[in-house]
């Protein structure tokens, strides 16, 4: 479960 935490990371700058 901790490749979500990864994701969150992920997700601020792939969001941009």
């Amino acid at each position: 479960p901790q490749f979500t935490e990864i994701f969150r990371q992920v997700d601020l700058p792939a969001g941009t």
